[in-house]
């Protein structure tokens, strides 16, 4: 089959929550941008595959979640069948390239089973940035990217889809580890603050601009007015998720960042040196206690009583269905609620502006991406990079975003005339600044990341149904991650 579909852990109706070798400067950022809107990282139609050897006849297998939403225009959302724009690239280049979609935790099982077995069933495989680029990148289970846009390399593949400098440096970054590229970036976001314009005017609230404003002022006089005029329970101050995992915890770490919080002591992010200065887990500081007691707070006191249950799918539903004056913080998630909220008078409701910071100055913000790299196992490298560079080519990533929302990891995309004329200057230029302050390791890029944000989201849940204090779910955060370091030789 050319697509296959076991399991679809994304709806249209709930969609997604979802250094390199030289990283330029910001000022770079712009520089490396097409303002025009041009496309800079294609072919067009009368390319062909001259120069480019060891691809003709292969197959190559991609695995990811997220049906119904990614690659839409290469492959039928119902049916699985490939599209035009596909079967043309696949055509010119003699190639075949067939998807496999399920629920994000399976494809994660099946990644891993492949991987153990190194039998190279997947030649393109989820490699997202909070948790896997660090994982496979640590574990020599990918490819490092260069070796197929570096000319001298045996690997070379002059791809006329790819152009290294029109991706978001930042995204770059994030899919880096250990000095090497080992993803490309189909779609990133960061934070921001995104609400309800008329359920603001209504009960007269300011937008605020620090965490202090947010829980002291914000969420206490939205709480007020609708207990006031009887319709707090339909609705409620803020949508969040709360659900005891991983994805919980990429929120969490937002605001551990915002609180000034790390890791590690010494602010050290990566295994080499965490390990040369012996750098113990910072995890149980005042920083993250209030991050996590902050985080619990907004689902305990100021949203659905479910929310410690809450997966991104059902944040997005509150927001979008009229039930939250506040979604937050991720971009992403409030774009989708506006895309494909039912009903058009509370869309055109939903506004964004910048995240807010902590007592440091830093903003809680995070930046992820969805991103995929290629299997060190696969049997077709050269054509797994032609295929993934296809993937998340310009074309691509303005289809995805003019569809869905504006969070690609393309520059040219992301000034594209397109996603300014659907989502106004003001929103875009918001997207960019947020971009443009992110730090991709606000969360440790270390290969136990996964296991410690699972931790993370256990604990934040559990404070937030009442079942831990602050303070021992900190301790617990911290007893789990210094355990895991030391028993993978971190600590001599």
């Amino acid at each position: 089959m050319r697509s296959q579909r076991k399991g679809v852990s994304r709806t249209l109706m709930a969609v997604v929550a979802v250094v390199v070798l030289l990283v330029v400067g910001f000022a770079g950022y712009y520089t490396a941008t097409n303002l025009g809107g041009t496309n800079p990282s294609s072919s067009s139609s009368s390319s062909t595959s001259t120069g480019i050897t060891g691809v003709s006849g292969a197959t190559v297998n991609l695995i990811t979640f997220d049906q119904g939403l990614v690659f839409t225009d290469l492959w039928n959302s119902t049916t699985g069948k490939p599209l035009a724009p596909l079967l043309q690239f696949e055509k010119q280049y003699n190639i075949t390239v067939n998807v496999e979609f399920d629920d994000e935790p399976t494809v994660r099982q099946k990644v891993q089973a492949d991987f153990a077995s190194g039998a190279g069933r997947y030649d393109l495989t989820l490699a997202d940035t909070a948790n896997l680029v660090q994982v496979y990148g640590s574990s020599g289970q990918l490819y490092p990217l260069e070796q197929f846009y570096t000319p001298s390399s045996q690997l070379y593949t002059p791809s006329p889809y790819f152009n290294y400098t029109d991706f978001i440096p930042k995204a770059l970054v994030a899919c880096s580890y250990g000095g090497h590229l080992y993803a490309l970036p189909y779609f990133t976001f960061s934070s921001s603050f995104n609400y309800r314009m008329d359920l603001f005017k209504k009960y007269n609230v300011a937008l605020p601009t620090t965490i202090d404003q947010m829980m002291n002022t914000t969420l206490p006089k939205l709480k007020a007015g609708m207990m006031a005029d009887g319709t707090y329970g339909k609705v409620y101050p803020i949508a969040i998720r709360g659900e005891p995992k991983e994805t919980t915890a990429l929120d969490v770490n937002a605001f551990i960042y915002g609180f000034g919080g790390t890791w590690f002591k010494g602010g050290y992010w990566n295994v080499t040196d965490v390990k040369a200065h012996r750098a113990l887990p910072a995890l149980n500081t005042t920083a993250v206690v209030n991050a996590i007691k902050t985080y619990a707070l907004m689902g305990s006191m100021f949203s659905s009583l479910d929310t410690p249950t809450y997966d991104f799918s059902k944040e997005i539903t509150l927001y979008q269905s009229g039930k939250a004056a506040i979604l937050y913080p991720q971009s992403v998630n409030a774009f989708a609620a506006q895309a494909f909220a039912p009903n058009a008078t509370i869309a055109a409701q939903m506004a964004y502006a910048p995240t807010v910071t902590g007592p440091t100055g830093k903003y809680f913000d995070e930046i992820w991406s969805l991103s995929f790299g290629i299997s060190k196992y696969t049997h077709n490298p050269k054509a797994a990079f032609l295929a993934l560079s296809f993937l998340t080519s310009y074309e691509r990533q303005l289809n995805f975003a003019t569809a869905f929302f504006p969070n690609p990891s393309l520059l040219s995309v992301l000034h594209s005339p397109q996603l300014t004329q659907k989502w106004g200057a003001t929103t875009m230029n918001l997207m960019i600044e947020m971009l443009a302050q992110s730090d991709p390791h606000f969360i440790a890029y270390i290969p136990e990341a996964n296991s410690i944000n699972v931790k993370m989201g256990e604990v934040t849940s559990a404070v937030m149904s009442g079942q831990m204090t602050p303070q021992q779910a900190a301790q617990a955060l911290q007893d789990y991650a210094y355990q895991l370091l030391k028993s993978d030789g971190y600590y001599g």
